[in-house]
């Protein structure tokens, strides 16, 4: 059985219309995940970023607990007694800026007493 010519140019109409959709759609994505990257980027390169995060271990973290209930210490790695301006010493009300427990006490001990 021969197809009408208009079934035909339809059916090429249709095909070409779907092929140039998905183009769209995956460029649009491509676009939207390389403007993200360069968002990030540029994030790490701005004076926000900050380079003093430190990374620790989950055995680095073990030790660090065992060692503040092994020396009596705040959950902060401080003597038990300390006071804090604010009630806790990861947040820097000057510049607002907060950093993790385990950070601070990181900074705090440079010698890493729980090893």
């Amino acid at each position: 059985m021969i197809k009408p010519i208009l079934t035909i140019k339809i059916e090429a109409v249709t095909g070409i219309a779907l092929v140039v959709f998905v183009a769209v759609f995956l460029g649009i994505i491509m676009f939207s995940k390389i403007n993200d990257l360069n968002n990030y980027v540029d994030f790490l390169n701005s004076e926000n970023y900050r380079e003093d995060i430190l990374l620790l271990s989950r055995r680095e973290i073990n030790r660090i607990e065992k060692w503040i209930k092994n020396n009596d210490l705040n959950k902060y790695g401080d003597p038990a007694d300390s006071f804090y301006i604010g009630g806790t010493p990861l947040f820097n009300e000057a510049t607002g800026e907060t950093m993790s427990r385990f950070d601070y006490i990181a900074k705090q001990h440079p010698d890493r007493p729980w090893r």
